[in-house]
C-alpha cells in the first residue's frame, strides 16, 4: 500500500479469521500494560464485541510496544518475518502483496485484496484508504474525523391502502404490533430503530419482524405491496411520497438522527475531495430542510 502507519500502542495484533467465506478480518485490542514477563490479557473485537483471545477463532500474533522497539520493526515486511503464515511485499511503496496462509490477491490492479487491511478500525480498500463516507449513525472509530451535517427524521412508511395510512402519528407499540420489514443487523437505520423501540420499552422479541432486507429500495418495494410497515428516513422516500406509492406517518415520540460526513483523520484531503464534501453537506442540508 502507499502508506501504512505502524501501531505503537501497548500491543499490536495480527489476526486471520478462520471460517467458510471469511476473506478479511479485523482485530483490535484493548489491553492493560503488559508486565516484563509477558502479556496478561488480550481483548479481541474482530467480531464487533469484546471477547477473550482464547474464545475467538483467530490465529493471532501479538507484539508488545517493547518488542516492536527492541526488534526495530518499522513496517509490515518486518512484521511478516516474525508472523507464521504471513508474507508481505511492498513494491515501490505503492503496490502491496500480502499473503496469509495461501490467500493472495489474483488481480491486484482492479479488485480488493483477499487479505484486508484495517488502520485504526478503518478498512483500506485495495491498498488505498477511502476518501470519505456518508453515515447515518455515530462513528466509534478513532481513525476517522466526523463532521455532523444535518438532522434526519425517521418515519413509519406503509402502503396508501394500509390500515395505518391515515394515522396522524404512530407509537412504537403500534408499530411493534404490525408486520415489520426491517433493515439487516449492522445497518445504521436498524441500530436507530432498535434503540428507539428499547427506549419506548418494547423488547426485541415483541417486534413482529417478518423480513430483513439489505437496502432501502428493497424495503420500499415490499412495503408498497401492503405486506407490512417499516421505519426509514423521510428523505429516502421523498420520491415515493410524491408518486403516492407510499405514505409516511410521523413517529410519536419523534425519531431524529444526525447525518455525518467521515474522512480519514490522518490523510491529506485533496481539493477535489474537499469540494465534494462541501457539495454533499449542502445537498444533505437541503434534503433535510425539505422534510
Amino acid at each position: 500500500m502507499s502508506e501504512f502507519k505502524l501501531l505503537r500502542g501497548p500491543v499490536l495484533l495480527l489476526g486471520c479469521l478462520i471460517g467458510a467465506g471469511a476473506g478479511t478480518a479485523q482485530a483490535q485490542t484493548e489491553s492493560s500494560a503488559a508486565p516484563a514477563r509477558g502479556l496478561e490479557e488480550i481483548t479481541v473485537t474482530a467480531r464487533r464485541r469484546e471477547e477473550s483471545l482464547q474464545q475467538v477463532p483467530l490465529a493471532i500474533t501479538a507484539f508488545s510496544a517493547e518488542q516492536l522497539e527492541a526488534s526495530r520493526i518499522d513496517g509490515l515486511q518486518d512484521i511478516a518475518q516474525r508472523t507464521p503464515g504471513l508474507i508481505y511485499q511492498d513494491i515501490n511503496g505503492g503496490l502491496s502483496l500480502p499473503v496469509i496462509r495461501g490467500l493472495a490477491q489474483t488481480n491486484i490492479l482492479t479488485s480488493d485484496n483477499n487479505v484486508g487491511f484495517f488502520l485504526n478500525g478503518v478498512y483500506l480498500a485495495n491498498s488505498r484508504a477511502l476518501d470519505l463516507g456518508l453515515i447515518e449513525s455515530p462513528s466509534h472509530l478513532a481513525g476517522v474525523q466526523t463532521e455532523v451535517c444535518c438532522e434526519d427524521m425517521l418515519v413509519m412508511i406503509c402502503s396508501p391502502k394500509y390500515k395505518l395510512a391515515k394515522a396522524k402519528r404512530v407509537s412504537a407499540a403500534e408499530i411493534a404490533g404490525e408486520a415489520f420489514i426491517s433493515r439487516e443487523s449492522g445497518s445504521g437505520t436498524r441500530e436507530f430503530s432498535d434503540h428507539y423501540f428499547q427506549q419506548n420499552k418494547i423488547p426485541p422479541d415483541a417486534i413482529n419482524i417478518v423480513m430483513e432486507l439489505g437496502s432501502p429500495e428493497a424495503i420500499k418495494g415490499v412495503v408498497a405491496t401492503g405486506l407490512g410497515v417499516s421505519v426509514l428516513s423521510r428523505a429516502t422516500v421523498a420520491k415515493e411520497l410524491k408518486l403516492g406509492v407510499l405514505v409516511a406517518v410521523p413517529l410519536d415520540p419523534p425519531l431524529i438522527r444526525a447525518l455525518s460526513v467521515v474522512t480519514p483523520r490522518n490523510k491529506f484531503r485533496s481539493r477535489l475531495v474537499s469540494t465534494f464534501v462541501e457539495f454533499a453537506m449542502v445537498r444533505m442540508r437541503d434534503m433535510a430542510a425539505a422534510q
